[in-house]
């Protein structure tokens, strides 16, 4: 067991993380390729309940396979321990400084009666 109660290796959870902030749409057979892990779907509820995170799942096809992508936040995302670091927390954080100069661009620009 890896990071708690995640039951799920740390790399898992760091991938997840980062291809969620990249603006992937993911699902379990991407995980199982690249990572090789079997858990995606125990990692999207941990980051929607405890971390908060407004992903969203899409059911494809007749299986209805799961496909989780992140939606809009008006908060910064919190990072699980395993992806404070590396390519999810540089992500995150390139996300961040899109948001706060989008944000400044629409307050800015009206003027005030």
């Amino acid at each position: 067991m890896s990071g708690g109660l995640w039951f799920s290796g740390d790399t898992a959870v760091a991938w997840t993380c980062r291809e969620l902030i990249k603006g992937r749409t993911i699902s379990h057979a991407d995980e199982i390729a690249e990572v090789g892990a079997w858990r995606l779907g125990a990692i999207i509820h941990v980051l929607r309940t405890r971390y908060k995170w407004p992903i969203t799942t899409e059911r494809r096809g007749v299986e209805r396979i799961a496909y989780y992508r992140l939606g809009r936040s008006e908060e910064p995302l919190k990072l699980p321990k395993s992806a404070r670091e590396g390519d999810a927390a540089n992500a995150a954080k390139d996300t961040a400084s899109k948001q706060t100069a989008a944000k400044g661009k629409q307050g800015g620009s009206h003027a005030e009666g």
